[in-house]
């Protein structure tokens, strides 16, 4: 047995055991001996053991509340720890970058709970807000420059726009302060999240948001998208934003 060996398999233990699951058969694990497997299988009745499996399960939870306190304020306490412990049960291996447990943390509680009132747009837009400030945190270029009407547009694959079903900052500032939640509202309040905004979001118009959908769906001729003087006004505001891009 190396001690390679040997650390991987308890690694191996201590991650399935704290995100309740089977452990599973490695490589590691053809490595160790039937004594050395025992004393492992003897292990996990320990108090050290456990401790070291709730130290687990907690910096999961740390991370996930951390990376999305706004999602997570919109769930009461049971289903708040339902939904954690079914991300690390699903997600058993911890990930050492903050936004890969991040990212699919936000999916699932949109996808569990999308009977939550606002959680499935806020989840939505804490997950578009991580993206891009880690983008610009690399130091990834925000384009600038005219538009050119002779080459295709499409929407940058950092911006996003949000539907909201209340006032955005209504929604936002609750979700932050733990104040009870706006209703939900027979329309949309559509909120753009690019490059180029000072502060990386701003409402937008239904005119916007439109364009800006039909530019997700792939290029297009900024000349024939905007034949019209509320689509041109339209994609000239969200080129400006940094919301488009030139279509490679």
């Amino acid at each position: 047995m190396s001690l390679h060996a040997w650390q991987t398999s308890l690694s191996d233990l201590v991650i399935a055991r704290a995100a309740g699951v089977p452990a599973s058969v490695t490589a590691a694990d053809a490595c160790l001996s039937d004594a050395e497997r025992h004393w492992l299988t003897r292990l996990t009745d320990t108090p050290g053991f456990r401790v070291t499996c709730d130290i687990q399960r907690w910096w999961r939870e740390f991370r996930v509340q951390s990376a999305a306190p706004l999602t997570l304020s919109l769930l009461g306490p049971g289903r708040r720890q339902d939904v954690v412990l079914e991300f690390a049960r699903r997600n058993p291996k911890p990930s050492s970058f903050f936004i890969r447990e991040a990212l699919p943390f936000l999916d699932l509680a949109a996808e569990l709970a999308p009977d939550v009132p606002h959680l499935t747009e806020l989840a939505a837009f804490e997950r578009a807000m991580l993206l891009l400030g880690q983008a610009l945190a690399g130091g990834q270029a925000v384009g600038v420059g005219e538009l050119d009407p002779h080459a295709n547009v499409q929407a940058h694959p950092l911006a996003a726009v949000v539907r909201f079903k209340a006032p955005p900052d209504r929604i936002l500032a609750a979700a932050a302060r733990g104040l009870a939640l706006p209703p939900v509202e027979d329309r949309a309040y559509c909120l753009l999240i690019a490059t180029r905004l000072p502060n990386l979001a701003r409402a937008c118009s239904g005119d916007e948001a439109a364009v800006f959908d039909t530019l997700r769906q792939g290029p297009a001729d900024p000349c024939a998208l905007g034949g019209d003087p509320v689509s041109a006004a339209a994609l000239t505001t969200l080129w400006q934003a940094g919301a488009l891009r030139q279509a490679a």
